[in-house]
């Protein structure tokens, strides 16, 4: 049996070719700066992935939609690039292509390295693993396409640099998050808005109480920062000073909104938080869309009842924070005890909550299934000078961090702790069956900038603090997102 909760509580409060005009993508390095990263040949700009005719990232620009149009029907992955002139023309390479293709030689002739060909290096960002894909190079150009093998993951993003495997010459790299294909909204569906991650390097320091007995130690650390909509704000020279912190790829210099900052990479589509179906046009504390599916269902929701926001500080300049999007309410749809996120079947049920959520679930007419999101809070970080333990920074010190996760993203990798002294790490079902109420939940993501890159634990946290006795997901997840 199924039934519905009616009055919910929702505060979520941490909570024709390939176009060199196609959206930058997020580049290692500043693509206006003038000098150019030692031992990077290559920039790699313009990223567009289609399939069937249609985008397969993310956020894929106007252009890339265009550009989806007129490509091949195959996965494929199209970039464009820039060649580092200074270094190329000190090998006698003049293209992208000569680049992949070309021997290299010494200032005498001889060849110091018989090219083998180049390879888009795919590293995935959850398990750290790599793939090589093959890169098809235009003649005389610099532009290339790699085709997606079978079974390339959705939702995951993936870091992208071209190798030359002889010399293993490489370019800058470039994110890439891939989803099914889709083009922009029609105009009765939701708007989206994609949900990105960036992280920033802080240098760490003894939480005042104790700095007394801890002498200063080198160790740095990653915090997550999320935006959507908007851009983050700024730092300035004296916070980066005071906090020992920088969230940009060019650092030390100032931050700026034009660059880009270290690690961004795309987690999950959201509700875009601007979409005029969200508005409280009669200050009634029910938003348009709220008002629209009680009509066509006839039932009553509590004031916001059903898509509840996540907000968050999108810059360690600010502590107040904004609304990154909106989910639907992870418990309002409960069956046989469980939460669960409607799906594409669903929507043609007979239903009636069901029918009205499908009228607004849809990407270019098309219906997509939900997937559930989750609140993660990290475990200390256990930093170690010789064989003294220093204690975790303090949450004014940006040692405290929150980050949101879909089901996806992490249904591989997620574990419990069991054992009599419960330190034994048993992986948890992919289906989340096996998660009860009260299970402990965890997994672990790498930090690319971190002391030493090390994996980081996280604890899936219970939303809102709900007992084991009341009605609640029961593996903890706090919405419902686009799983697309």
């Amino acid at each position: 049996m199924k039934f519905r909760i009616i009055h919910l509580f929702l505060s979520v409060f941490l909570a024709s070719s390939c176009m060199s005009t196609r959206d930058r993508v997020y580049e290692e390095i500043d693509p206006n700066a003038d000098t150019w990263t030692e031992n990077i040949d290559v920039k790699l700009t313009n990223l567009c992935a289609c399939e069937q005719g249609l985008p397969i990232q993310l956020s894929a620009s106007e252009t890339c939609q265009r550009f989806c149009s007129t490509a091949k029907a195959e996965a494929a992955i199209y970039l464009d690039a820039q060649l580092n002139q200074e270094v190329l023309e000190s090998v006698g390479l003049n293209t992208l292509y000569e680049w992949c293709t070309k021997d290299r030689t010494d200032e005498f002739g001889d060849v110091t390295s018989a090219n083998s060909g180049c390879v888009l290096r795919a590293t995935n960002s959850l398990s750290n693993t790599t793939e090589d894909l093959e890169a098809q190079v235009t003649v005389s150009s610099n532009q290339l396409v790699v085709d997606l093998p079978e079974g390339f993951r959705n939702n995951v993003n993936y870091q992208l640099i071209l190798v030359e495997n002889s010399s293993e010459s490489i370019s800058t790299s470039v994110q890439f998050l891939k989803v099914d294909p889709f083009t922009a909204a029609s105009a009765e569906a939701l708007s989206l808005v994609s949900v990105k991650k960036y992280e920033c390097n802080v240098g760490y320091r003894v939480p005042d109480a104790d700095a007394a007995n801890y002498p200063p130690i080198p160790y740095r650390f990653g915090k997550s920062f999320y935006v959507s909509a908007s851009n983050p704000e700024p730092l300035t020279a004296n916070f980066i000073a005071n906090f020992d912190m920088f969230c940009h790829v060019t650092f030390p210099t100032l931050d700026s909104p034009s660059q880009p900052r270290i690690g961004i990479q795309e987690m999950f589509p959201m509700f875009h938080p601007n979409d005029p179906k969200f508005w409280d046009i009669d200050k009634n504390d029910k938003p348009a869309i709220q008002e629209i599916i009680e009509a066509k269902t006839g039932e009553t929701f509590a004031a916001g009842a059903l898509f509840p926001t996540i907000k968050y500080q999108t810059s360690p300049m600010v502590q107040t924070t904004k609304t990154l999007g909106f989910m639907l309410n992870a418990n309002l749809i409960i069956e046989s005890g469980r939460s669960r996120c409607p799906q594409i079947a669903d929507y043609n049920s007979s239903d009636k909550l069901y029918q009205a959520l499908g009228e607004f679930f849809k990407i270019n007419n098309q219906q997509y299934n939900l997937e559930p999101l989750y609140e993660a809070q990290r475990m200390p970080l256990n930093i170690f000078s010789g064989t003294v333990a220093y204690p975790e920074p303090a949450e004014e010190g940006f040692g405290k961090e929150i980050i949101y996760i879909r089901k996806s993203q992490i249904d591989t990798i997620w574990y419990t702790y069991a054992g009599p002294d419960l330190t034994t790490e048993v992986q948890l079902e992919q289906s989340g069956g096996n998660i009860a109420p009260g299970t402990d939940v965890y997994f672990k993501l790498r930090s690319n900038i971190s002391e030493g890159n090390p994996l980081r634990v996280y604890k899936i946290q219970n939303f809102g603090g709900a007992e084991d006795s009341e009605i609640f997901t029961h593996d903890k997840r706090i919405g419902c997102v686009p799983a697309i």
